[in-house]
């Protein structure tokens, strides 16, 4: 797997799996196995995991005497689309309209301990690194994360298994990604999972809707399309070799940072590039039944010359005008990035070869140009 120079190095001495449930984390674990290099980090993360699990049990006591049962979120706002595509500066951007709730980082690490944060957040911030990754965007345990990371720990039917067990993709893909096949119980389970998450993310943020992020749902908006009446979608495309690439360096950095197993690399990419091909399959099927009004289709490389204007657009694309407070968050949250640096990486050949052989039909829909074999 790739490698990545950054200021700061993206490693924990414990996975965030230590958020997860007992039997969920034994389940996925005897399965997939660890590699020896991981070792004391599948120990030290099976240890706190232990030790937090009766706090889980006096956590789902208070919930459920003091959450409402059976109720549904209100329509949310739902970020899809292929990672490295500009998912995450779109979910923080949005994230400044306090009209949306959203889960946080620590509700994703800790889903089932959100009557514990003041403690836990203590201590999880000495472990912490300030920047993600590749982007090296700011990592904070209140800010709008991907509630991925959150299924993963919940329940054994989320994609990001594959973040710490590599090795087992097509596990991951098959029982997580397409909520179609499943049997009629697990799926509604997954769905119950999903709202109750989202009912938690209410609870902590206030807020009247969600704001989703989760490229892993772009598979899902039949379902969620159904589940909650009247949803938005916020789409984001990307060239494939840039996203391609982009995306090996970051999953790789989150592999080595919190996961259990790696794969070789060419094995690696070709996972990414499955991954793909199958993402863009499920939304040609349904990208004609969610309805202009309800779906945005967003092109990386303009939001990213004009943020600020393409907000604006989505906002009145779905009948609404953002108040001016809010537009002077998302000035303000701009501004922060002015002056930095996301880490540079070259498009290795390996990348162009493999685009060039299986996404020709993608470059030519999306007006992207074929770049030689070098």
């Amino acid at each position: 797997m790739g490698n990545n120079n950054k200021d700061e190095e993206f490693r924990f001495p414990f996975s965030s799996f230590v958020g997860s449930r007992i039997g969920n984390f034994l389940q996925i674990a005897f399965r997939c196995g660890f590699d020896l290099e991981y070792t004391r980090r599948a120990i030290l993360s099976l240890i706190i995991a232990i030790i937090l699990e009766p706090f889980r049990w006096i956590n789902r006591g208070i919930r459920f005497v003091t959450m409402p049962r059976g109720k549904k979120a209100a329509p949310p706002w739902f970020i899809v689309g292929y990672w490295r595509s500009g998912t995450t500066l779109m979910h923080q951007l949005l994230s400044e309209d306090p009209d949306f709730y959203y889960v946080t980082t620590f509700q994703t690490i800790f889903p089932e301990l959100m009557f514990f944060q003041r403690p836990l957040k203590w201590v999880v911030q000495f472990f912490m690194p300030r920047r993600r990754p590749v982007d090296h965007l700011k990592l904070s345990l209140d800010d709008a994360q991907e509630e991925e990371i959150a299924l993963a720990n919940l329940f054994p039917y989320s994609f990001y298994h594959f973040l710490y067990f590599p090795n087992d993709y097509k596990n991951a893909r098959d029982r997580s990604l397409y909520l179609d096949r499943m049997p009629p119980k697990r799926r509604q389970r997954w769905l119950r999972v999903y709202n109750r998450m989202i009912l938690d993310a209410q609870k902590n943020k206030g807020g009247k809707r969600l704001l989703s992020k989760s490229p892993a749902n772009t598979f899902r908006i039949k379902q969620l399309k159904e589940y909650y009446p009247g949803p938005k979608f916020i789409y984001l495309y990307r060239d494939p070799y840039s996203v391609l690439s982009s995306l090996n360096l970051f999953f790789t950095e989150v592999v080595k940072g919190v996961g259990f197993r790696e794969i070789p690399n060419d094995e690696f990419n070709k996972c990414l590039l499955d991954l793909f091909i199958r993402m863009d399959e499920e939304y040609e099927k349904v990208k004609n039944d969610i309805g202009e009004e309800n779906l945005v289709e967003v092109r990386f490389e303009d939001f990213i010359k004009a943020p600020l204007d393409t907000v604006v657009k989505i906002y009145e694309q779905f009948g609404e005008t953002p108040s001016p407070d809010v537009v002077e968050k998302i000035k303000d949250r701009l501004a922060e990035y002015k002056g930095h640096k996301p880490g540079h990486y070259t498009i290795p050949p390996e990348i162009i070869s493999l685009v060039n052989e299986n996404l020709g039909d993608y470059l030519n829909k999306k007006g992207y140009e074929k770049v030689g074999s070098r």
